[in-house]
């Protein structure tokens, strides 16, 4: 396609981002809220989630290649809080 046919499409193309922003405009007021706001929160629940994903693997692994050398040992709640 030539370089001139895109240009030749952005009206229409501003004219969709409008109306498609004006809609989410209307649906961010519903929930009392701003447009702004609410991108903003997507933005930091993905990459939190992304985030918290990653931190979730990591200790997995960690936790995988310890080996768990406790030999024996059992959690002994008197023990634990014994004020000795």
């Amino acid at each position: 396609m030539p370089m001139y046919r895109k240009f030749l499409n952005a009206p229409q193309l501003l004219r969709g981002w409008f109306r498609l922003s004006e809609r989410a405009r209307a649906a961010a007021q519903a929930m009392q809220k701003s447009l702004n706001q609410l991108v903003r929160e997507y933005i930091e629940r993905l990459a939190g989630a992304a985030q918290g994903e990653a931190e979730h693997a990591a200790f997995e692994a960690r936790a995988q290649s310890a080996g768990g050398q406790l030999q024996g040992w059992k959690f002994d709640r008197e023990e634990a809080n014994s004020r000795g």
